[in-house]
């Protein structure tokens, strides 16, 4: 730290409080001796701890520099003073190369009662803690409290330090000034350690700065945080001179901005400063303008994901932490929508086309089973997708079977309507094998069960008519009756031989009308005929013929 190696008083060899005069005087005599190349040697020289360098042009320097009296106070912060006794002892000590024990003196009086203690003795465990810092390596134990101590002196201390200065003398210096050059030199000096012990840009520095008051704070909070900012913004503009361009050789290395995405982790610790928040606004915002340049001018839309996932990572605050949040749903949306248009582009052409048929409504249902055995993640969207293609088939099944109930209705052809019962069952059977929502899986399985409990009625009529039919149904005629009759006590109008009365009988009984009359025959000859030519008779009066 120059302030405290180069320190003019240690050059001059003198004490933060002499006057004009010792000054001239002494600059004087170093001169001369300087000039005879016999270097003078004074108490305070500290050589052992750091290196002193006493020429004619560092003697002139040094006086050059405490001329003016905000300068000659901004020194005496870095510089013994002589006061009382105490001071007296540990100055001594240190004349006999005893720092150690003149630091222990010092330290031990301000233990004592730090509300008690005198300016200068922390001003002389600030000014040793300083040099101890600096070699043979950075000790931040030394300079840690250092700053301590130069924060009572600048805050409490401060008139103490002038009047010991200046003496009775009325000079006119600006308080924030001086102590804004203190500030500047210690900031300073951690910005040139190789070591950085408060991190790259030493932002950890600002936690040291504990005991200046807080108008001080929000100067040092600037002073630290302005080259951060500076490095963000610069890396901000570039970003958005490459899309105004519209250079987009960049875009995958995030325009540069992934350069500083460290620097803004280290400085959101501090985002209840208003230009910290904003700076880190701005870089989430540029961020995500990056994504949106990704899609609409790249079409690309798996960098634009990458970079507004960044974003919605990356510390931002308010409104554009709101705005990127909404882009990310967004963008989700639209890739999504262009991921089902690749891969469900033929389902969703079929999904477009009319049905005309059931044999049509088959071939549709194969296309869907081939494309969704393509999908290979059977994700939320497969799943709708296959639950339209069940519910696109079903709802034209089902009106064809109510066209075909509505047709039974006046026709009264059975035939027909069981012929396309069979087939709509038939094809939701094999619907009933597709993935698909819970809400289309049970109406799928209530109109299966419907149809196919109606089909299997239809079936039995249709098998009791058949075993029940006549001659009169010629080979050119279908095997099953055009209409339904129902079985009842009637005389056959099909059956006949004498009135049709046994005919009728046999169907109503469901057997063999040969069979039935040979049996009537038998009988009545075993009852003397005469009885069953009375029944015959008497049932060829009571029976109706069928209407």
């Amino acid at each position: 730290m120059q302030f405290v190696i180069n320190n003019p008083y240690r050059i001059l060899g003198l004490t933060a409080n002499a006057s004009s005069r010792e000054v001239a005087k002494r600059v004087a005599d170093l001169e001369t001796f300087a000039e005879f190349g016999k270097p003078k040697k004074y108490s305070l020289d500290l050589t052992e701890i750091a290196p002193l360098t006493r020429t004619v042009d560092t003697i002139q320097q040094a006086a050059k520099d405490i001329e003016n009296d905000t300068d000659k106070l901004v020194y005496a912060f870095f510089w013994f003073a002589k006061v009382d006794s105490v001071d007296d002892l540990a100055i001594e000590c240190i004349e006999n190369n005893a720092v150690q024990k003149a630091f222990e003196i010092w330290d031990q009086q301000i233990s004592k009662d730090e509300n008690e203690a005198k300016f200068s003795w922390r001003l002389n465990r600030a000014v040793i803690s300083l040099f101890r810092s600096q070699a043979p390596q950075f000790d931040s134990t030394n300079f840690e409290l250092a700053l301590a101590d130069l924060g009572y002196l600048t805050d409490e201390h401060f008139e103490e330090v002038k009047d010991f200065v200046f003496g009775n003398n009325s000079v006119n210096v600006n308080q924030p000034q001086v102590v804004k050059k203190i500030i500047d030199e210690l900031i300073g000096f951690v910005s040139n350690l190789e070591e950085q012990p408060y991190g790259e840009h030493y932002l950890d520095l600002l936690n040291e700065f504990w005991t200046f008051n807080s108008d001080l704070q929000d100067y040092i909070q600037t002073k630290l945080f302005a080259p951060c900012i500076n490095q963000i913004e610069i890396a901000i503009q570039k970003s958005k001179q490459l899309r105004d361009a519209e250079n987009s050789s960049s875009i995958n290395q995030y325009n540069g901005l992934k350069e500083v995405e460290d620097l803004i982790y280290e400085i959101d610790e501090f985002s209840e400063n208003y230009k910290i928040q904003n700076i880190i606004n701005e870089y989430a915002n540029e961020v995500r303008r990056c994504s949106l340049y990704a899609y609409n001018q790249m079409d690309n839309r798996d960098l634009a994901y990458e970079l507004i996932s960044w974003a919605e990572a990356l510390p931002s605050y308010g409104q554009v932490a709101q705005d990127i949040e909404k882009n990310k749903e967004e963008l989700i949306d639209l890739i999504e929508n262009d991921k089902f248009e690749e891969i469900y582009a033929t389902i969703t052409d079929y999904i477009k086309r009319d049905l005309h048929s059931i044999d049509d409504a088959r071939k549709v249902l194969n296309v869907f089973k081939i494309e969704l055995a393509k999908v290979d993640v059977h994700n939320e969207m497969y799943y709708t997708v296959s639950s339209y293609c069940v519910t696109k088939i079903l709802n034209y099944l089902i009106d064809e079977f109510n066209e075909a109930s509505d047709r039974l209705e006046r026709d009264k052809n059975l035939e027909g309507f069981y012929r396309v019962a069979v087939s709509v069952r038939d094809v939701m059977a094999q619907l009933r094998n597709f993935e698909k929502s819970s809400e289309v899986k049970e109406r799928l399985e209530n109109n299966y069960r419907s149809i196919s409990s109606q089909a299997n009625e239809v079936h039995s009529i249709l098998e009791t008519v058949k075993r029940n039919g006549t001659s009169n149904y010629s080979n050119n005629n279908s095997s099953y009756p055009s209409a339904y009759k129902e079985p009842g006590f009637y005389k056959s109008d099909t059956d006949i031989i004498v009135s049709g009365t046994l005919g009728g009988l046999a169907e109503l009984w469901g057997w063999s009308a040969g069979v039935l009359r040979l049996a009537f025959v038998l009988i009545s000859v075993f009852t003397s005929i005469w009885p069953g030519v009375i029944v015959y008779i008497i049932l060829s009066m009571i029976m109706p013929k069928r209407n």
